[in-house]
């Protein structure tokens, strides 16, 4: 086991360098990385249950350390300055793709209800990230377009995870997973919905009167990383007390990196972060790819098609009328291209869902080819087009 995550991690390295000279996403490295991990284990059984366990913990501690950073990097008070102008967008971007989304589960794939919805939520979520980093190489992310781009994206991401955490806590319960999702939720959304908002509260209250004592004391009694180590486990303790509460980890981790986020002491061990980022997020999509079983693989090759093609119209129509709308023709086009990418979310929806077995391994794996191919062809795209804007 141990000499699998030693070869693992070197290889996620190696991966990352070498995509990143041809300017592809790791993340899509990461997933082939760890099917090339499944399809070696299922021939030479490698790997005993407990080690699939670990690794399962690893990809926990991933995602976990992936959100805290989603919620680090956004800005509460700036993203509640820009609503008025990036709602509208918001708004349009995730009921679209969210109809598009379930009405092509549901109508041509034949998804029940519940696997329908997952498939929604999934197809809601951008991937900041990829995109963002072709605005910062184009020297535009912070103009308007960009910095709408990233208001509406961060939006996206924080709606995604609050109904990822609805859906996941609402069905939890015994005999709630069949087709009548829809007939008796509505109390226990609400009690979601109420733990939600006390979670979040008491994030607020720990961001306004806390975390400055706290930033200060880590200060105080080491020197970096130290400190960034500190913060990063009062983030992993805030994120295991709302699984207790009945959340995800998921959702703890992003409102426990957004308690931070508006400190300056806090977001300048941001780089210190990156290195604990790069150990364990890789692990969460290799975690992905290995639960893509081969044989589903090919038969996912048609819903694949299908979900990307939903993926597509419904961020189109979600952004591009809206978008024309606040900005201008052009810039609405560039909108919508850079909310094509899904990637992290995304991928933490339907591989949460497969393993509650609210859908199959073969859907998982066509999100998983639709992640591949937004993350591949979305940047090339929108790296075309900001070149030809310049011009």
């Amino acid at each position: 086991m141990i000499l699998f995550v030693g070869v693992i991690i070197l290889a996620a390295i190696v991966v990352q360098g070498v995509l990143g000279r041809f300017k592809i996403p790791a993340l899509v490295g990461f997933l082939m990385l760890g099917f090339l991990a499944r399809l070696l284990n299922d021939h030479t059984a490698l790997l005993e249950p407990a080690g699939i366990r670990a690794l399962d913990g690893l990809g926990v501690a991933g995602v976990t350390v992936l959100l805290f950073r989603v919620g680090l990097k956004s800005n509460a008070r700036a993203l509640v300055g820009q609503l008025r102008r990036a709602s509208p967008i918001w708004l349009g971007n995730v009921f679209a793709s969210a109809a598009a989304g379930y009405l092509a589960a549901a109508w041509l794939l034949g998804l029940n209800a519940l696997g329908s919805a997952v498939v929604a939520i999934a197809l809601t979520a951008t991937s900041v990230g990829i995109s963002a980093e072709i605005w910062n190489r184009a020297g535009k992310l912070d103009s308007p377009a960009g910095e709408l781009f990233v208001d509406v994206a961060e939006l996206d991401d924080i709606s995604g995870v609050v109904a990822v955490a609805l859906l996941f806590t609402v069905v939890a319960g015994p005999g709630s997973a069949g087709h009548d999702l829809f007939g008796a939720i509505a109390w226990p959304a609400l009690v979601v919905l109420g733990k939600v908002a006390g979670f979040a509260a008491l994030m607020f209250i720990f961001a306004h009167w806390l975390e400055p004592s706290v930033t200060r004391f880590f200060n105080n009694i080491g020197k970096p990383p130290h400190p960034m180590l500190l913060i990063t486990a009062t983030g992993l303790m805030m994120a295991g007390t709302a699984e207790t509460l009945g959340l995800s980890v998921a959702i703890g981790a992003f409102f426990a990196g957004l308690a931070y986020s508006r400190d300056p002491g806090a977001i300048q061990y941001e780089k210190d972060f990156e290195v604990i980022y790069q150990l364990f997020v890789p692990f969460f999509f290799i975690h992905v790819g290995m639960q893509v079983a081969p044989e589903a693989l090919g038969s996912a090759i048609v819903p694949g098609s299908i979900l990307l093609a939903a993926g597509v119209l419904g961020k189109a129509a979600g952004n591009l009328v809206p978008g024309a709308m606040i900005a201008d023709k052009p810039e609405a086009v560039l909108l919508t291209v850079s909310m094509l990418p899904r990637a992290e979310i995304a991928l933490l929806v339907t591989q949460q869902a497969e393993a509650m077995n609210y859908i199959s391994g073969e859907i998982l794996s066509a999100m998983v080819l639709v992640s591949a191919a937004t993350c591949l062809l979305a940047p090339w795209a929108l790296e075309y087009l900001l070149r030809q804007k310049n011009k």
